[in-house]
């Protein structure tokens, strides 16, 4: 279901008329919950486009670059989420991680069980960051309840400080 506006209006504000439709659409029999007959909303103004998955509550709406392509959308139709997220909680812990790292690990998993995209994990050097994100992300493939994770680490101070020098200058060599 699209919602789609004029230029001038952002998008993130409307999706609650394409709610409106999702419930009004009855030539679907399936009901994806609360009364809701299509699964996936959209609202754009052309310029930018809003998402919503409102087959469980605790999803969000957020911002995507492009609507999903028909097999992305059938990918997210076949998921289900309640079993991988079984599957997450049946995997036995890595008896080699020390105790914090388990508790990472537990905060990233239950920021996944309350449908958080985005997390930040903050840890001190040499405790272990690499091998716990590490087996996070196994956890998260195994399971089923991740396909593709991107991460991003930063070392050293944040935001960046100038070095106070100069990059090289580049001589022609005649």
């Amino acid at each position: 279901m699209v919602e789609a506006k004029k230029v001038t209006l952002g998008p993130q504000g409307v999706l609650t008329q394409a709610e409106r439709y999702s419930r009004g659409f009855t030539a679907n029999p399936i009901d994806y919950g609360d009364g809701f007959r299509v699964p996936f909303l959209y609202s754009t103004n052309g310029e930018v486009i809003w998402f919503h998955d409102i087959r469980e509550p605790l999803n969000r709406s957020r911002r995507v670059s492009a609507f999903h392509t028909p097999a992305a959308l059938r990918e997210m139709l076949d998921r289900d989420s309640a079993a991988e997220l079984k599957a997450l909680e049946a995997l036995p812990a890595n008896p080699y991680l020390r105790p914090y790292q388990h508790e990472a690990n537990e905060g990233i998993e239950g920021a996944i069980r309350n449908r958080k995209r985005k997390m930040l994990v903050a840890m001190a050097t040499g405790t272990g960051k690499t091998v716990t994100l590490v087996n996070e992300v196994y956890r998260l493939m195994k399971s089923g309840v991740a396909r593709r994770v991107l991460s991003s680490s930063i070392a050293g101070p944040w935001p960046p400080r100038p070095s106070g020098r100069s990059p090289p200058s580049k001589r022609s060599r005649g």
